[in-house]
């Protein structure tokens, strides 16, 4: 796992860089839990309810199939 941050004027890129995955299903299993995790700590750098983890799972799940 890596984490890497560069500013961009009054906003912060983040970069996640997620290795070592096997397989194409595990691949979609990560990025779903990463995106919910992401959309969880959007949430509450804005101040949002975060109560969605298993629901952005499931949705970003749905997503990665489709593609």
């Amino acid at each position: 796992m890596r984490f890497e941050f560069e500013a961009r004027g009054d906003e912060t890129l983040l970069t996640l860089t997620h290795t070592k995955i096997d397989t194409l299903e595990h691949t979609r299993d990560f990025a779903g839990g990463w995106t919910a995790h992401l959309e969880t700590l959007a949430g509450v750098l804005d101040g949002k309810p975060t109560n969605r983890f298993w629901a952005d799972v499931v949705a970003a799940h749905e997503a990665y199939e489709t593609r």
